[in-house]
């Protein structure tokens, strides 16, 4: 036959869970809120301002200054000396590697392994001895819980409509009659200073002068690349 919890038991654990779970079901749901309202009238607006004055800007001239120079050093010199590196010392070093902490695992490792066996049995033993206690805790708990939820349910929900009607209403007015507009035209601002004091300079140094440099080391890199070629 199975268990039943307790009558002495349940109301008690019924209480105490209400006078926890309650405060902290009201704390989470207030700090939720404030951080939706955070992320949807702060946070997300200041983020879509920064990629489009920072974020975007810098990305490009990482792309022109850093991601294809270094895009060519590693196509033109880094992947045959890995090649050769890979094939001729790390592979054979490796295996030399695995054949030596095969034969320590094997000599090692074994009794502990052994050991820990010998626990596992022994925990699994406790374990099936406490498992009726376990059962019936575990049931007055989950009761106590869930009366505790529904009751913290109901709270949160009243206190959720009072505060929609005197706090979020008034501020999601004012974000859209006095914030966002005033937002909205700064990033515009800036983005066309952004785009008229560095992009354009940036384009016209990159298409007169990095460009045609790059051609030029290029070239060089090569000759000297063909030279040691022939000599070898």
């Amino acid at each position: 036959m199975k268990s039943q919890p307790s009558g002495c038991l349940t109301w008690p654990a019924r209480v105490i869970a209400v006078l926890i779970v309650v405060p902290l079901r009201l704390l989470w749901e207030a700090v939720a809120a404030i951080g939706r309202a955070l992320d949807a009238w702060v946070i997300r607006p200041i983020l879509v301002l920064l990629d489009y004055v920072l974020v975007r800007p810098l990305r490009w001239l990482f792309t022109v200054l850093v991601e294809i120079p270094l895009s060519w050093l590693w196509r033109a010199v880094l992947t045959p000396v890995g090649r050769w590196l890979w094939t001729y010392v790390i592979t054979p070093v490796g295996r030399a590697v695995g054949w030596a902490l095969g034969w320590l695992l094997l000599i090692v490792i074994t009794p502990f392994v052994y050991a820990f066996e010998m626990i596992g049995k022994g925990l699994r033993a406790f374990y099936r001895w406490i498992k009726p206690v376990l059962v019936v805790l575990g049931r007055v708990l989950a009761d106590a819980l869930t009366y505790a939820w529904g009751v913290a349910t109901v709270v949160v929900r009243f206190i959720g409509r009072v505060l929609f009607h005197i706090v979020v209403r008034p501020v999601r007015w004012l974000w859209r009659t006095a914030v966002r507009p005033v937002l909205v035209g700064t990033g515009l601002a800036i983005a066309w200073a952004w785009r008229e004091a560095i992009v354009r300079p940036a384009k016209w140094v990159h298409r007169n002068v990095l460009r045609p440099a790059s051609q030029a080391v290029t070239e060089v890199v090569r000759t000297v690349i063909r030279a040691f070629g022939s000599g070898t």
